[in-house]
């Protein structure tokens, strides 16, 4: 009978690997704890890299979740106000009871204190980025709009 190994533990944060043996094959073990906390601190350190005013629109993204985020457009920050577009004036009114949250979430990233998020309808009928949700309407795909463009579009709305 071979001699029992003692298994091999390795860990990295909230990675656990581990080596063991089981009649003379070596087999590997992976655990992952919960990886919010790291995933988060690697949010915040890339955010943290960015001008200060450009923090609130990418944060949008990691702030609202997955679902909401492939739904709107975080398209601008000034003066202490995040425009974001949304597809439809459900999705508006709906994301306007969350804004409390998002806005606590948002500044836990941000240098620069975001005061109110602005729910804008998207002008132009297309734009959104996956399917279910209130309205779906079709049309191009949304492509990164320029600094300009967005500036342009919110002072129309305005």
């Amino acid at each position: 009978m071979a001699a029992q190994r003692t298994p091999l533990v390795a860990r990295a944060g909230h990675l656990v690997c581990a080596v063991f043996w089981r009649n003379g094959i070596a087999f590997l073990g992976v655990q992952m704890d919960s990886a919010r906390p790291t995933l988060q601190k690697l949010v915040a350190d890339v955010l943290n890299r960015l001008p200060a005013e450009q923090v609130p629109v990418e944060a949008w993204q990691f702030v609202c979740g997955k679902q909401v985020a492939q739904r709107t457009q975080a398209v601008g920050f000034g003066r202490g106000v995040l425009r974001v577009e949304v597809p439809d004036a459900n999705w508006q009114d709906q994301l306007r009871a969350l804004s409390a949250s998002y806005l606590a979430n948002l500044n836990q990233y941000s240098r620069t204190r975001v005061e109110r998020i602005e729910f804008v309808v998207a002008m132009s009928g297309p734009a959104v980025k996956g399917s279910g949700g209130s309205v779906a309407k079709l049309g191009r795909k949304r492509g990164p709009a320029s600094e300009a463009e967005r500036e342009s579009r919110w002072r129309k709305q305005k």
